[in-house]
């Protein structure tokens, strides 16, 4: 009788190890199996951690149009973080509205060039301490750096992760003349390092430097050499469409014909019309004081191309497929009203105008209310 006890229990036992074997083994896979789900899930879905669109901002006008194109960059549903190195001179409103705009805003010094006069190139040295992001978020692996004065078209999410890993991916300058900067820095994919954030730290210059140059300049001649050329999609001058002329990396023949209307490309045009016309300060535009002419009973415009021409159509393609408006002719999105650029240039492309109020719409919903220049 014990023995028969004995053998059951042992039976009981084997059976008992047998099955939580089989428990672990099946709990075992299952992990397997929903790490190895997990893993596609976020290749699938493209994980941003250590990336970020980095802008600059050294007065309060930059400043506006920074938060205009954050606007644009969320509006186009991108999830990447956004930060933004901020003078210390922006305003408290200003420095509000950033801080209203869930990024993460880091205050610094613009580096001190004695030869730039603290003009418009000393501050555009501000954007040279992003290549010091991971110093200051140390998460931050990946970020590209973008310009303010310009109206993003499209977002760049994927571009983290589809460009290669070397140190800087720029957009080619393809405006300047051959022997000039090979890129330009309004649109930068930086990978960070300590080694890159030293080499670009030497170039700085302080209170005793005494050679000139903007950070266009600067990096062009440390990093030209190694840089990936990225198109010039990625900066495309609005002069093209004052100008009626096609930048020569665009080849609308390799693509499919449109016949797209200006309504079409952009929507809601009337929306970008209706508003007052704004005066501008005097030291970014000059106005004649005898010019009283209510520019919202402007003449009809006569491009200097009808709708149905090649041009026409050609240049309505570059806007569809440029990612980036970069404000080079006439003057930034803050200083002209879209009826005002009509006025100034009764002959060119319509979408010239148009991309000013474009900018300015967005504007009038996401700066502070005195953004506007009067």
């Amino acid at each position: 009788m014990r023995t028969r006890n004995w053998i059951f229990t042992a039976l009981t036992l084997l059976i008992f190890l047998f099955y939580h074997s089989l428990l672990k083994i099946h709990y075992t896979s299952q992990i397997i199996h929903l790490t190895g789900q997990g893993g596609r899930s976020a290749q699938h879905g493209r994980p941003k951690d250590g990336f970020a669109y980095v802008f600059y901002a050294t007065a309060d006008l930059y400043a506006c149009s920074t938060l205009v194109n954050i606007h644009r960059l969320r509006t186009l549903n991108s999830t990447v973080p956004i930060h933004v190195l901020a003078s210390e001179y922006l305003s408290i409103p200003y420095m509000d509205a950033l801080q209203d705009a869930n990024v993460t805003v880091h205050i610094e010094e613009t580096p001190y060039a004695r030869s730039l006069a603290r003009g418009y190139y000393e501050d555009c040295l501000l954007k040279m301490l992003a290549f010091k992001m991971h110093k200051l978020d140390p998460s931050l692996k990946r970020i590209l750096v973008l310009d303010s004065d310009q109206l993003i078209l499209k977002h760049f999410d994927d571009l983290f992760l589809d460009l290669p890993r070397v140190d800087l991916a720029a957009a080619r300058a393809y405006w300047l003349p051959p022997g000039h900067a090979v890129f330009s820095s309004a649109f930068m994919m930086v990978t960070l390092s300590d080694r890159l954030w030293h080499k670009v730290n030497q170039t700085l210059p302080s209170r005793d430097w005494p050679a000139g140059g903007a950070d266009m300049d600067i990096l062009n001649k440390e990093l030209g050499d190694t840089a990936m050329i990225l198109s010039g999609e990625y900066v495309t001058l609005n002069s093209h469409w004052e100008d009626w002329d096609l930048p020569n990396w665009f080849h609308p023949e390799d693509g499919p014909p449109s016949n797209r209307t200006i309504l079409e490309v952009v929507p809601n045009v009337s929306e970008l019309m209706d508003k007052p016309p704004v005066e501008p300060l005097a030291d970014l535009k000059a106005r004649e004081t005898a010019d009283q002419t209510p520019v919202a009973h402007l003449e009809p415009r006569t491009p200097r191309f009808p709708e149905d021409s090649e041009m026409f159509q050609q240049l309505t393609q570059l806007h569809e497929y440029a990612s980036i408006i970069h404000f080079s002719a006439l003057g930034k999105p803050w200083t002209y009203s879209a009826q005002e650029v009509m006025k100034e240039r009764p002959g060119a492309h319509p979408l010239f105008a148009f991309q000013f109020g474009m900018w300015r719409k967005v504007a009038s919903e996401v700066c502070p209310e005195d953004w506007s220049v009067k």
